[in-house]
């Protein structure tokens, strides 16, 4: 790192690091061996001119083992959200000159089942086009998304998306989402760190109502 910090001259570098809290299992059984990553981590931070350090993950720090703040203690905390509805319309209707296969009601219902979360969005759009270029039409229509949105609930890869966050949720949460998947049930109570850890995850709206409905109708079909 150092040679490459000055063989940069005026140019930076930047290191990014995705699923940062997954680190720690590369190390199983070897704290001191994770300390020294950290500890290398953290001078690149403080020492290094032209050398940045981007990590990515799900949890804030305050959510981990000590570690993370103590080593990270000079990185700014950026959180990054879910799309705009504009911004979602613009990506669904014209991702590209010319193009108007997805109509704006569509695109309005793919907005409100995926609350504009940018994975499930790009599946809807890719879904939909697939649909349409597999039987040569040139527009979706309402059966088309039924169809798509059957197939996002129950194959592929949002399948795994979705197990993947209810099972590595802690026990209340997965209780609440639960709950909250059931139209005809009483909105449940949750302590304040369940609803932080729901809120920091765009799970809920402040007012407590779910904004991935599409994830919560899976949640209800697998569990409830």
């Amino acid at each position: 790192l150092e040679q490459v910090d000055t063989a940069l001259g005026s140019r930076r570098l930047l290191l990014c690091i995705d699923e940062f809290e997954r680190l720690p299992d590369l190390f199983p059984g070897d704290h001191r061996a994770l300390l020294q990553l950290m500890g290398l981590f953290r001078a690149t931070v403080q020492n290094r001119r032209n050398i940045r350090l981007l990590v990515a993950g799900v949890a804030p720090f305050d959510e981990l083992d000590a570690i993370w703040s103590d080593h990270f203690i000079n990185l700014r905390e950026l959180r990054v959200e879910h799309l705009d509805s504009d911004s979602a319309m613009r990506l669904l209707t014209r991702p590209i000159p010319g193009f108007n296969a997805i109509p704006e009601p569509i695109a309005r219902e793919v907005i409100t089942r995926t609350g504009c979360q940018p994975l499930l969005l790009q599946l809807y759009g890719s879904m939909l086009v697939d649909r349409l270029d597999a039987e040569q039409r040139t527009e979706a229509t309402p059966d088309d998304l039924a169809a798509v949105d059957r197939a996002v609930r129950e194959e592929g890869n949002a399948v795994n998306h979705f197990r993947n966050i209810y099972d590595s949720a802690p026990d209340e949460a997965r209780a609440v989402l639960l709950a909250l998947s059931d139209p005809d049930a009483p909105t449940p109570k949750m302590s304040s760190a369940t609803r932080r850890y729901l809120l920091r995850r765009c799970f809920i709206t402040p007012e407590g109502v779910p904004r991935i409905p599409v994830f919560f109708d899976w949640v209800q079909a697998e569990h409830g």
